[in-house]
C-alpha cells in the first residue's frame, strides 16, 4: 500500500518575547516565521533516495543569540545531510542511524564554530529534534527537550525523552513528577546543540510508519501551554492538518504564549 505525507509546519513568536528563537525544518526548507505546507507520496524520488527531514530548534533560552543558533543547527542540518555522498537506498538501518549520528556531530561543530565568530555569540546552544522520513518508515532523533509524539488509533505517544536535568533526576528516581516541577531543573539541559562537552544524540531505530498515524514535532513552547491529555484531543478531531496545526499553536498562545512556539506535523494516508 502506498502512503501519502501530508506536512504542515508552523511557527509563531508568542506573546512574550522580543523575536522568535525557534527554527523549523522541512526539507531543504529552514522557517523562522509563518507556515508551510507540503503533500508528497513515499514513493517520491526525493523520499525514496534520499529521505525527508522535518526538525525544530529551539535556541537556548536566556543564552545570546539564540535565534542565531537555532538557524545555524538546521541550516547546517539540511546542508550536511542533502550534499553528504549518502544514499538511503538498500542501506542497512544501523547505518542509517550512524549517518544520521555522524551528520548531527558536524552539526554540532558548526554551532560551536558559529559562536566562536564574534564575541556576542559565544556560547550558542539549540535544541534540535526531528524525523527522518524514508518511504515508509522513519528514524526519530533529539538533543535537548523539544519533542516528538506520534498519533496512532486516538493515543498520543512521546518518542523522545527530554535531555533535562530535572528528567534525568526523575528517571534515577531522585525527584517524583512533582517535584521536579518545582525544582527549577526542567529548563537546565543536560544535552544539546553547541555543545563543548561530550556530545551525543539519541536517535531511534527504524520504526515502520502506517496510514492514520500522525508525527508531531514540536519546542516546549507547545507542550508546556498545551497539555498531552488536550494535544491528544485535538488530534482526534477530524480537521484538515492546516486546521490541526492552527488549532494547537492558536491554543497555546490562549494559554499565555510565554515563549515561541513550533510545530511540525506530519500526517499519513493511504494513497487511493
Amino acid at each position: 500500500m502506498s502512503l501519502i505525507f501530508h506536512i504542515v509546519a508552523r511557527t509563531d513568536i508568542g506573546c512574550h518575547r522580543e523575536r522568535n528563537e525557534d527554527h523549523i525544518l522541512v526539507g531543504r526548507l529552514v522557517k523562522n516565521r509563518g507556515w508551510m505546507e507540503l503533500i508528497v507520496a513515499d514513493d517520491d524520488d526525493f523520499i525514496q533516495n534520499r529521505g525527508l527531514l522535518c526538525a525544530v530548534a529551539d535556541g537556548i533560552g536566556g543564552a545570546p543569540g539564540g535565534n542565531i543558533a537555532s538557524n545555524t543547527a538546521l541550516s547546517a542540518l539540511e546542508d550536511k545531510f542533502y550534499h553528504h555522498e549518502f544514499e538511503l537506498v538498500q542501506v542497512k538501518s544501523e547505518d542509517c542511524v550512524q549517518h544520521l549520528n555522524d551528520i548531527i556531530i558536524e552539526t554540532n561543530q558548526a554551532v560551536l564554530q558559529k559562536g566562536y565568530e564574534q564575541a556576542q555569540w559565544f556560547g550558542l546552544g539549540s535544541t534540535l529534534t526531528g524525523v527522518c522520513l524514508y518511504q515508509q518508515q522513519y528514524w526519530v532523533f533529539n538533543a535537548g527537550d523539544s519533542r516528538v509524539y506520534r498519533y496512532r488509533q486516538g493515543f498520543l505517544t512521546p518518542l523522545t525523552d527530554d535531555n533535562t536535568l530535572a528528567a534525568e533526576a526523575i528517571k534515577a528516581g531522585q525527584l517524583t513528577v512533582e517535584e521536579a516541577k518545582h525544582s527549577g531543573l526542567s529548563n537546565i539541559l543536560s544535552r544539546f546543540i553547541g555543545s563543548n562537552d561530550d556530545f551525543g544524540v539519541t536517535i531511534s531505530d527504524a520504526t515502520m510508519i502506517e496510514a492514520g498515524d500522525c508525527l508531531l514535532i514540536c519546542s516546549d513552547g507547545l507542550f508546556n501551554m498545551v497539555n498531552d491529555e488536550d494535544i491528544e484531543k485535538y488530534l482526534s478531531e477530524d480537521n484538515s492538518p492546516r486546521e490541526l496545526v492552527n488549532k494547537l499553536v492558536d491554543e497555546a498562545i490562549s494559554a499565555g504564549g510565554y515563549d515561541n512556539i513550533s510545530v511540525i506535523l506530519v500526517t499519513v494516508s493511504a494513497s487511493s
